[in-house]
């Protein structure tokens, strides 16, 4: 009797995934010393087999997306480290379109976050600056002279090598970033992404009884709401979870005394952002996977979410002496004002996608660039809204368009749309944008409209 495929990939290949979806990155740096893990590598994960560039020669490759694989630069054997050396020429960022990235195999989320950050020019020079030569911002620097140096492609082979990470693991670009910050030693970087929100559970009673803990982040957290018919807004999902939306009400908190006395009584929970301590670049991203639990799988919610170029957190904040005030905010002038540098957009299903880029290198100019690996294209802002927004985006014209197409044509889109959508790859259509049906924004990155001047001159 035949099995069904859907079937096996739950009985077989979806337990093998699970049991390996630790990435790589957190195995690299939770090692002190940063040594490779290669022989002891695990089959790489499902998802690999579906990033965009075909696959192998023979089976040992046949889960990367590139033919061949490139021999890392520098090695890391044992104690004997050889670190990228600081000392070669630092050429200035060349002006006009800017440089791809090679991808060594799955490195498509490295590629499209250090994108993002490169086109900082204060995150640029930081790391071009910080390294000296023995330290693993060298590593980093590496690619960013390979991006600065006028050739069409950069490099990652440092980077990768340095840290151990293995170029045929997808791994998620977010939480690639979060852990590479802390280890680049470079509290001046560090700072530029760093905010600070205070939780607080707070008597409901008016009594200002309260208990507040304040939490450092270098990034927020949104969730999708799942529904396929409504349009959700950032504003939206970020006053949901860092606004008065978030606030729950929870019993029988026990309550700090008063006059020696302690009871339990009804409280509100909840975070609040705050406006002194703000990052300059702020990271938001999408809670875009979640668990269904009617199947036992992982899914992508590809909903839509609209969101603006500029970004006004003023409502959400409050200063640190309005924080003990209920309901308080602060409004400075561009305190909390907040405008659209990069988008990491993330193409495809759960364990079967593909990462890229777009980035604008001043936010002061509307010009923007796709950066998806190695190819390079200037793009209009509707065109990055629509691939970045998630879901169908049909307009008028896409419409007529795609009913005057000839019948064979039409079934021969479909045929090929339906077998891509099957494989996990990603499928363009005119309905739809540069990535498809499942593309759609991971992570929003925007700058502070207050230290515009501070990272751009």
């Amino acid at each position: 009797m035949r099995r069904h495929p859907s079937n096996f990939i739950t009985a077989l290949i979806l337990p093998t995934f699970l049991a390996f979806q630790k990435s790589s990155a957190q195995r690299a740096f939770a090692r002190a010393e940063f040594q490779p893990f290669c022989t002891a590598l695990p089959p790489p994960p499902f998802c690999a087999l579906f990033c965009r560039g075909g696959g192998g020669k023979n089976a040992a490759y046949r889960f990367s997306c590139r033919k061949n694989l490139t021999r890392p630069a520098h090695y890391i054997r044992g104690g004997n480290r050889r670190a990228v050396s600081s000392k070669s020429s630092r050429k200035a960022h060349r002006s006009g379109p800017p440089s791809g990235l090679v991808n060594l195999g799955n490195t498509c989320y490295l590629n499209a976050m250090v994108q993002s950050q490169y086109h900082i020019p204060l995150v640029r020079r930081l790391i071009l600056e910080g390294s000296d030569g023995g330290n693993s911002a060298a590593a980093l620097s590496s690619v960013f002279q390979s991006l600065s140096n006028g050739s069409s492609s950069g490099r990652t082979d440092a980077l990768c090598a340095y840290f151990g990470i293995n170029p045929r693991e997808q791994q998620d670009a977010t939480e690639f970033w979060k852990l590479l910050l802390p280890h680049l030693e470079l509290p001046a970087l560090s700072d530029l992404y760093t905010g600070k929100y205070e939780s607080y559970v707070e008597a409901a009673d008016g009594s200002g009884r309260r208990r507040v803990r304040t939490e450092l982040f270098t990034d927020l957290n949104v969730g999708v709401d799942g529904t396929d018919s409504d349009v959700g807004t950032l504003n939206a999902a970020l006053e949901m979870g860092y606004g008065v939306a978030s606030e729950e009400r929870i019993s029988g908190w026990r309550a700090p005394p008063v006059e020696g006395f302690a009871e339990r009584v009804d409280a509100r929970k909840g975070v609040r952002l705050m406006h002194d301590s703000m990052p300059s670049v702020l990271q938001v991203t999408m809670r875009r996977f979640s668990m269904d639990y009617q199947f036992g799988i992982m899914r992508k919610l590809n909903d839509r979410m609209s969101f603006d170029q500029v970004l006004d957190l003023s409502l959400l904040c409050c200063s640190d002496e309005d924080s003990m005030m209920e309901g308080s905010s602060s409004t400075g002038d561009n305190e909390a004002i907040y405008d659209l540098q990069s988008i990491v957009i993330h193409a495809g299903e759960y364990g079967a996608g593909h990462y890229y880029s777009y980035v604008r290198p001043d936010v002061r100019k509307d010009v923007w660039y796709r950066i998806d690996d190695q190819r390079v294209s200037r793009v209009r802002y509707e065109e990055v809204e629509i691939d970045a927004t998630g879901g169908p985006s049909i307009s008028t014209n896409q419409q007529n368009t795609t009913q005057n197409l000839k019948e064979g044509h039409r079934r021969k889109r479909r045929w090929f749309r339906s077998l891509f959508q099957r494989s996990g790859r990603v499928a363009n259509s005119g309905t739809y944008g540069y990535g498809g049906r499942g593309s759609s924004a991971y992570m929003l990155q925007y700058v502070r409209r207050r230290d515009i001047c501070k990272l751009y001159d």
